[in-house]
């Protein structure tokens, strides 16, 4: 099974390439993006195919415990227009971590809705309108397949980042390291 690849591994930053067809190869990719993220010490709500080596269009999300969903040659075809940093359940601002980046974390504005189009294992086509959170974990993983990463988005938005210490409080770090 592949491992995570973290940052500085230059194929992060590399644009994924479409996939021609989906099939075996597909279906083999999609499982072991499944396993990287469920076998994963940091808990993630996605993986896009860089993440695991792989040049491909493809992430997938959580869609509960032992679910997910796939999003194959995924196109973010409409944004919104309302920018969000994202809102805990306890109502504080939500702060985006990478299984690529460990124990970083930041806030990220983006739109709080999306519509998508993108095939699944079986070739159909779908078309998807996502809200916070989902649209923000979406977002995130599309990234993935043009080689930007979340801390590009917060060095651009001059915001902050912080790192989890050893009793698991935030501290603020330098950009600079990301820049």
């Amino acid at each position: 099974m592949k491992k995570i690849v973290t940052v500085p591994d230059p194929v992060l930053r590399k644009e994924a390439m479409v996939v021609e067809r989906i099939g075996k190869s597909t279906r083999e990719l999609v499982d072991e993006l499944w396993h990287a993220l469920t076998h994963s010490q940091i808990e993630g709500v996605g993986i896009a195919a860089p993440q695991i080596g792989e040049l491909q269009r493809v992430f997938i999300l959580r869609d509960g415990k032992d679910k997910f969903q796939e999003f194959i040659n995924p196109e973010i075809v409409w944004y919104s227009s309302n920018l969000t940093a994202g809102k805990t359940r306890k109502g504080d601002v939500f702060l985006e971590g990478c299984l690529s980046i460990p124990n970083i974390y930041g806030p990220v504005v983006r739109p709080d809705e999306i519509e998508i189009e993108y095939y699944d294992l079986k070739g159909k086509k779908h078309k998807k309108r996502f809200k916070e959170p989902f649209s923000r974990y979406s977002q995130h993983e599309y990234d993935h397949l043009n080689g930007v990463l979340f801390t590009d988005h917060i060095l651009r938005q001059k915001g902050k980042l912080y790192e989890v210490d050893d009793k698991d409080e935030l501290i603020e770090i330098s950009l600079e390291m990301f820049g």
